[in-house]
């Protein structure tokens, strides 16, 4: 499966804070660009005008070296956080239903799968209160850490959820899945994770 596959199925969208359908566009894919969230540059359409999901760093790039709030309350860098280690970053905000149905699916079917030394990070936009206990289960076995979504959207063009990012235990991007519909691609898949049926190793 290729990096760039995008999957076609539900594309949701934030307009004064409600959710607002729409057929026809990539899916598993939800964008929360609310009413006043402008970046500098805005995703390209194509023809049909279907918005088209990316992110201002791709495969080969840094992962970016920006701080974030762990869960604790503890400031870090992602730069550190991901130093020496493979690592697999979910980009999800609670507030989109791809992004839940992501988290229970990795936690029932991924978590247990992850080859030696790979650690999960969790990325999930900064709000009052921390994490609601409704959705502290999804989370297990993720580091979580919280990131200003404005300041992301402005600056990486973050306005789709989720994201799954590859890292390598330099710190550079590997893979870049947009979306979720049930599948992981095989890239990801094939790096980070044990052959299913084989002995877990993590």
């Amino acid at each position: 499966m290729k990096l760039s596959t995008i999957f076609q199925t539900t594309y949701c969208k934030i307009v004064t804070g409600a959710i607002l359908a729409f057929a026809g566009i990539a899916g598993g894919i939800y964008t929360g660009l609310a009413l006043g969230d402008k970046p500098d540059k805005m995703p390209e359409r194509t023809a049909s005008s279907e918005v088209q999901p990316f992110l201002a760093f791709k495969v080969g790039d840094l992962f970016p070296l920006e701080y974030y709030t762990s869960i604790t309350g503890s400031t870090g860098k992602f730069g550190d956080l991901l130093k020496d280690r493979e690592s697999i970053v979910l980009m999800v905000s609670l507030d989109c239903p791809p992004c839940q149905q992501l988290l229970r699916f990795w936690k029932t079917n991924m978590q247990s799968r992850l080859k030696a030394g790979v650690q999960v990070v969790a990325m999930v936009p900064r709000a009052t209160g921390g994490i609601a206990p409704e959705y502290a289960g999804l989370f297990d076995g993720c580091t979580v850490t919280f990131h200003d979504r404005e300041y992301w959207t402005k600056t990486y063009h973050h306005v789709f959820w989720p994201v799954i990012v590859g890292v390598d235990n330099s710190g550079f991007v590997t893979h870049i899945q947009f979306g979720f519909d049930g599948t992981i691609d095989f890239e990801i898949v094939q790096r980070f994770l044990v052959p299913a049926g084989s002995a877990t190793h993590n």
